[in-house]
């Protein structure tokens, strides 16, 4: 690269090594289905040995049927590093330099429940709890790009309950 540290003056060249390794596993059986994908991407550079870094990329997700037709529990789960200034935009992680790098961690669980009541209704009742974890430059700063200062990062946990109930083919017409 010519210029490792993004900056807009004193550019330096370097040399960096980049490896990606990766494993990708999907699958399907009768009470269970998902898929699970991990690459963490090392960087190594001949100069500035201050970029070297390992970035954790994951994704996964799947669904349980605890009882089959009735007691369900979908989970997913999320890891990436993400340009802090918003810079980068979605392009290539390796190049967001190490001081706007932030590593964001998402996972969240729903177990749910489902009843079919004949041909006269159908039913879900459901639960969902989600987090949302910051680490490495979750201070407030300025923007390169407009100029702005930007708020702190800070962590979130949500959780939520629905209901759901919806006719079934007898009063295909009504739903609630």
């Amino acid at each position: 690269t010519d210029n490792v540290r993004s900056a807009t003056t004193n550019r330096q060249s370097d040399f960096v090594t980049t490896i990606e390794p990766g494993i990708f596993a999907s699958g399907q059986s009768r009470r269970l289905q998902g898929a699970f994908d991990y690459s963490p991407l090392i960087l190594r550079h001949i100069e500035a040995t201050d970029q070297d870094t390992v970035i954790q990329n994951l994704l996964g997700n799947g669904t349980l049927s605890v009882v089959p037709d009735v007691f369900f529990l979908d989970t997913s789960a999320s890891l990436s590093d993400q340009s802090r200034s918003g810079s980068r935009g979605f392009g290539n992680t390796s190049q967001i330099p190490s001081t706007q790098r932030t590593q964001q961690i998402a996972y969240s669980a729903s177990p749910y429940l489902r009843f079919h009541l004949g041909d006269v209704a159908n039913t879900e009742f459901r639960y969902r709890f989600s987090q949302t974890r910051f680490s490495g430059n979750t201070g407030s700063l300025t923007s390169a790009v407009t100029g702005q200062t930007l708020s702190g990062l800070s962590n979130a946990t949500e959780q939520e309950g629905s209901a759901t109930i919806a006719t079934g083919k007898d009063f295909s017409r009504l739903s609630v």
